[in-house]
């Protein structure tokens, strides 16, 4: 089954209902042990597993978001009321209103050697581009296609953006005035510049390593047999093993919850008995908000197919979703006791000036799918991907602080492991940071009245942009301007949001679109 279609219609076509009952089980009885070989030990050796080791934080909310890097959503972020940057960003001059300075090579005859970066003139994304796969993301990082060795040196890395499959699409960036509940957040709470993404590839391995650790070696979109699932289970899993309330909210169907991306929790000889109940609609995670009820572990997933951040969607629609989900958090009776994670799982495919860095390899698992034309001994599980936009809302949350330390999707694990006193799933959450180093739990919380952060935003229009939650699903007026919705174009063929239109079997003619005209004016150059 495709990605799109599994997280966007959920798994209920495809292995039918029978598995999940209608209510929370009183007592989780799973028929899987998981971490029964640990690869590392308890934070706490001296407590039993399940102890609680940070009594200050009652709730951890896990905000996943799709396919953006650092530079693309933050790379303008400042310090509030200046023009100096927050975090390490894109480069500009003077201003950040002034158009940032970074370039990539590129052959385009306009732009040619380098393509500078630009503003995108609108949040309404391309259809298809840029690309973020396995071997895309290998040559950002080392430059070209067919790369033989790594970069001689820090600056000679992700010099490949343009070069790769997503072309010059990549080097746009979004402003703060068009994402601005994102930017304020950022501004105001810790924000991470070093969280990367576990794998150098798209959303489902990133997401397989946010819960277990590893993705066995998926480095594509491919949804696992159910039988594959990794020997320490996830961290899902565990928390039903020892008693540990969690939930995943979806925003679509009952199977639709990104947690079923290791589609073995929930069927096979390794699944967990109640396991399917822990899956609850949004509206039940803004309804257990505002009466504190929050478990201790939930997992926020956005609408895949609308409000998530990939493309083609508008981009404001995941701005507008984290303006309610964080909002929710924080004016309810539950919030002196938080602490939300937010991120996104993978760079999209949008240029970012920091290189991947290298974590070491989870396990043995080596790529099930290559697709790379370079030196494959270059192309492994040891490197993370791309920065994503990340960072933490709480009570305790450092003021005015930046996060420097090298975090990745298996941070997370890390500091529920940390809460609850859980061995070690592999070696890469072994060896991971924890997001703990933005909150200060020793002193008096800075945040423990909420600020007003940014409302939610308007599209061009003047329209409150819709989350995707619902019903709540108008179109912005970009997404109206530059539609994405195959209507037929006399003489130009079928109109999607692409360089070209498009004919019936979806192949580009020789028309160019509005959207395209616009992207070409931001980059400098109109035909």
């Amino acid at each position: 089954m495709e990605r799109r279609q599994f997280l966007q219609f959920g798994a209920a076509g495809a292995f039918g209902s029978a598995a999940v009952g209608p209510h929370l089980a009183s007592r989780d009885v799973p028929t899987f042990v998981p971490l029964t070989k640990p690869a590392g030990p308890r934070p706490d050796p001296k407590k039993k597993i399940g102890s609680d080791l940070i009594p200050q934080v009652k709730n951890i909310v896990v905000v996943m978001m799709e396919n953006q890097s650092y530079d693309a959503v933050l790379g303008m972020l400042t310090k509030p009321g200046t023009s100096k940057p927050r975090g390490d960003g894109l480069t500009w001059k003077g201003s950040p209103s002034s158009r940032a300075l970074n370039t990539n090579p590129t052959t385009l005859a306009a732009h040619s050697p380098r393509l500078q970066s630009y503003p995108m003139p609108t949040t309404a994304q391309m259809d298809d581009y840029p690309w973020q796969t396995w071997d895309a993301t290998f040559t950002q990082f080392l430059g070209s296609p067919t790369a033989q060795k790594l970069p001689s040196s820090i600056t000679q890395a992700n010099q490949g953006f343009v070069v790769s499959q997503s072309g010059p699409i990549a080097m746009g960036y979004f402003t703060p005035s068009q994402l601005p509940f994102i930017n304020s957040m950022a501004q105001t709470f810790p924000v991470a510049d070093r969280w990367f993404s576990s794998v150098p590839g798209q959303t489902y391995p990133n997401r397989m390593f946010m819960m277990a650790g590893t993705s066995l070696g998926l480095t594509t979109t491919t949804l696992p047999d159910v039988e594959t699932m990794p020997e320490n289970g996830t961290i899902f899993q565990a928390l039903l093993r020892y008693g540990i309330s969690w939930k995943n909210y979806h925003c679509g169907d009952v199977f639709g919850a990104s947690s079923l991306i290791w589609i073995g929790q929930l069927l096979g000889s390794k699944a967990s008995m109640w396991f399917g109940n822990r899956l609850a609609p949004m509206n039940q995670f803004y309804a257990d908000c505002a009466t504190g009820s929050l478990p201790a572990v939930s997992l926020v997933d956005p609408n895949f197919g609308f409000s998530s951040g990939e493309n083609s969607q508008d981009l404001q629609h995941a701005d507008a979703f984290l303006h309610d989900v964080i909002n929710a958090v924080m004016s309810g009776p539950g919030w002196k006791d938080t602490m939300v994670v937010w991120t996104f799982d993978e760079g999209g495919g949008y240029y970012d000036h920091v290189p991947p860095v290298k974590l070491g390899r989870p396990d043995n698992s080596v790529p099930t799918s290559q697709m790379w034309a370079g030196n494959p001994a270059l192309a492994s599980f040891d490197w993370s991907g791309m920065r994503v936009p990340s960072g933490v809302v709480s009570p305790y949350a450092k003021p005015n602080y930046v996060s420097s330390q090298v975090y990745d999707h298996t941070s997370i694990l890390k500091l529920i492991r940390q809460k609850w006193n859980l061995p070690a799933f592999t070696s890469r959450d072994a060896k991971a940071n924890s997001p703990l180093d933005m909150l200060d739990l020793h002193a008096k919380p800075a945040f423990l009245h909420p600020p007003t952060l940014a409302p939610k935003v308007r599209d061009r229009a003047g329209a409150v942009v819709s989350t995707g939650v619902g019903s709540d699903t108008a179109p912005t007026a970009d997404e109206l301007a530059y539609p994405d919705d195959g209507t037929h174009v006399p003489g130009s063929g079928r109109l999607w949001r692409r360089q070209f239109f498009a004919d019936n079997d979806g192949n580009p003619t020789t028309a160019i679109t509005p959207y395209w005209r616009a992207i070409q004016k931001a980059m400098g150059t109109q035909s």
